[in-house]
């Protein structure tokens, strides 16, 4: 297995790569600062193999941290986290979902990582 990292504008420059050149592409929270994310994700598409996963991770503009910090009427930018100030979109549970479905992937599996953990393994 080879892995590649190319650190590309993929909104500004076409990928250097044939369809279907890859068996598993991973964005981690990157997608909240595309100016278009649905067209990236439709883009991205024609590079997986037939045998393909893709995983994509984004911040929880709902958890509950954010709900409370809300709640309380505290709604500032910060350097990172949810709140990030570079932030062009926020996703819950349902909008990251809708996002991956426009696009035309189907979801096999689904993971929430909460903000308070009320049990934790260690």
């Amino acid at each position: 297995m080879a892995w590649i990292y190319k650190n590309i504008d993929i909104e500004k420059t076409q990928l250097p790569f044939n369809e279907g050149f890859f068996d598993y592409i991973v964005m981690g929270n990157v997608l909240e600062h595309m100016v278009e994310p649905l067209r990236v994700l439709k883009y991205i598409r024609k590079f997986l193999s037939d045998e393909w996963v893709f995983d994509f991770f984004s911040a929880n503009i709902v958890n509950w941290h954010s709900r409370l910090t809300i709640f309380f009427g505290k709604f500032e930018y910060e350097e990172s986290g949810v709140f990030d100030r570079t932030h062009l979109h926020f996703y819950n549970l349902n909008s990251a979902k809708k996002l991956a479905v426009d696009a035309g992937y189907n979801i096999i599996s689904l993971d929430v990582t909460p903000s308070i953990y009320f049990y934790k393994e260690s």
